[in-house]
């Protein structure tokens, strides 16, 4: 049943400051339904949207502008996603589950050349008037055991989710969500057969050229583009995440060829995010970098810039491996 509000003359006159300390203060999302518990009816939200206080994400649903405002494009679309279950998971009969980059996103992976709109698969043909204008709506046959979740957010499983991201996105973007996929658990055999029973329909080809190419060991986005520039560039794969002892400890490489004794790395600001602090964590890496280099290694160094500059890249390795084969020959 929906609340209606009270007669507008019946109700006390309220400033922006009083309609502001109705949200808490470490919330930034609410649906309407949640800001009409807080006293906040039409012409309030009206107030608190023209005030630059609350934004519209969606029909139905506001978030705290100066959050989202900061916001990077990725995290856009997350809370663009969050606003779509907030407002439909309280409906009866959704006909829906969220699908493809969206449960991507559910599941926890990042993503490379998506978009930010919602993706669902509906199980019946869902009229485009009772989903919000930013949903893409996919019109697939979904299996009970496709699917993951509660009664609330209902998503499809971790490898329908692949299968399905890599039908419409590139190999690129299709391969980045592929390693973390079988990263988080995901039945390598179960998307194979899915390649198989998918034969001749479209993006099936992406598909198996992405399952090739996974390496589940990859522990980054970075990692996975970085790989994927090698390959693209025709170049002698690197062992990933190759493992060598030294008196300060296991030490594991983003990439190595070690016939060669040369290291990649790939310098992302994830990898160092953990429990050490991120100065410390650096810190002991240079030292363990520099424990190898006594070794004989060398490191070929790249960051997020670099992966836009695949012919400097190539031309650093082939440096380095030039070099490595020169000290072998003295």
């Amino acid at each position: 049943m929906t609340t209606q509000p009270p007669p507008e003359q019946s109700r006390p006159k309220t400033t922006i400051l009083d309609l502001t300390q109705r949200l808490e203060a470490e919330e930034v999302l609410w649906s309407t339904a949640e800001l009409e518990a807080r006293g906040i009816w039409h012409g309030e939200r009206r107030r608190l949207v023209q005030s630059r206080v609350l934004v519209q994400i969606q029909r139905g649903a506001y978030a705290r502008r100066s959050h989202a405002d900061g916001l990077r494009r990725s995290e856009r679309a997350e809370l663009r996603l969050h606003a779509h279950a907030k407002v439909y998971s309280t409906r009866r009969n959704r006909g829906f589950v969220y699908s493809h980059t969206s449960a991507a996103r559910i599941h926890g992976c990042q993503l490379w050349h998506a978009d930010e709109f919602v993706h669902v698969t509906c199980r019946s043909r869902t009229s485009p008037g009772r989903l919000c204008p930013a949903t893409v709506m996919h019109h697939l046959s979904v299996a009970p055991d496709e699917t993951d979740g509660t009664g609330f957010v209902e998503f499809t499983t971790l490898e329908r989710t692949v299968v399905d991201c890599c039908r419409i996105l590139d190999l690129e973007g299709s391969l980045v969500i592929m390693d973390q996929a079988l990263r988080l658990g995901a039945d390598r055999k179960l998307v194979e057969r899915y390649a198989e029973r998918l034969h001749g329909q479209r993006g099936v080809v992406n598909l198996r050229s992405v399952l090739e190419l996974a390496d589940p060991k990859s522990e980054s986005m970075g990692e996975t583009r970085t790989r994927f520039m090698l390959w693209l560039l025709n170049m002698s794969m690197p062992v990933s995440q190759y493992e060598v002892m030294t008196d300060r400890g296991l030490r594991r490489l983003d990439f190595a060829w070690p016939d060669l004794m040369v290291a990649l790395e790939f310098d992302g600001k994830i990898k160092y995010f953990g429990e050490t602090p991120t100065d410390d964590a650096i810190a002991e890496e240079r030292i363990r970098e520099r424990r190898l280099m006594e070794m004989g290694w060398i490191f070929v160094r790249i960051d997020w810039k670099d992966l836009d500059n695949p012919v400097g890249v190539k031309r650093w390795i082939h440096a380095a491996w030039a070099s490595a084969r020169s000290r072998s020959r003295s």
